[in-house]
């Protein structure tokens, strides 16, 4: 697989984020969802710096565990934190989540987490997902989503772009992944979401006031000077259908 060379490595060594998205808890929770002590084999796609890889080839060795990222830089620092682990059962490699390096219905677990947004079209990744997971397999979806119409999904993505211009975010409804996910034969739960905050500059904030929502992203500047808004996280977890 070609590597994307055109979007920075923003995650793999952020401290923020891994805070953030990758504590304890997460990983303990994420473990759990995905039903791991029964499980034999498990894809992460866009397995980022391999936390989550990482801890469940650590934790079920007789499960056998793909991490798979776009970025080499992602893909490098997982070998090595799975290489300390000693972890023989996990392998790394390059590719992106619209073609994955797997046979069919040859994974009983499929993780995605914080990697639709990212994405330049939701149907193939989930296309590929429901190929690759084996009847009755189970699929962990999280990513930051859009809770409200299309001028907040619009506003979402042009917040990012002021960020990181490499590539335009596209935030989707909870509802929308989880009808894309029947089409491809998966059932999804009802979707659970929950709010994190997500610091923004000034020009952010003039980008947010221009558009009058700063009610419904919660606003808030008087975070010991630091401004922050309240972002929203979904989270799905879908059962391949066996017939």
């Amino acid at each position: 697989m070609t590597e994307n060379t055109e979007i920075p490595d923003l995650w793999t060594d952020s401290e923020y984020y891994a805070d953030l998205y990758q504590n304890d808890d997460q990983i303990r929770a994420v473990c759990k969802l995905l039903e791991l002590p029964s499980a034999t084999s498990l894809v992460d796609i866009g397995c980022g710096n391999g936390v989550f890889a990482v801890a469940a080839a650590s934790q079920f060795p007789d499960c056998a565990v793909v991490a798979l990222d776009s970025l080499s830089s992602a893909v490098e620092e997982t070998k090595r934190r799975a290489s300390l682990a000693d972890c023989k059962n996990l392998r790394a490699e390059v590719a992106s989540a619209d073609v994955l390096p797997i046979p069919d219905s040859s994974a009983d677990r499929i993780l995605m987490r914080n990697v639709a947004h990212h994405l330049s079209s939701l149907d193939t990744a989930l296309a590929e997902v429901s190929r690759v997971l084996s009847p009755g397999g189970v699929f962990l979806f999280e990513a930051p989503c859009n809770p409200g119409d299309s001028a907040l999904g619009e506003l979402l993505s042009d917040i990012h772009m002021l960020m990181d211009n490499s590539h335009r975010r596209t935030y989707h409804c909870p509802e929308a992944v989880a009808a894309c996910m029947q089409t491809h034969g998966i059932e999804p739960s009802e979707p659970e979401c929950w709010p994190y905050s997500f610091p923004v500059d000034i020009d952010q904030i003039n980008l947010i006031k221009s558009r009058n929502p700063a009610a419904c992203l919660s606003l808030d500047e008087s975070c010991k000077g630091k401004a922050a808004i309240q972002l929203t996280l979904t989270r799905i977890v879908g059962k391949k259908r066996e017939s």
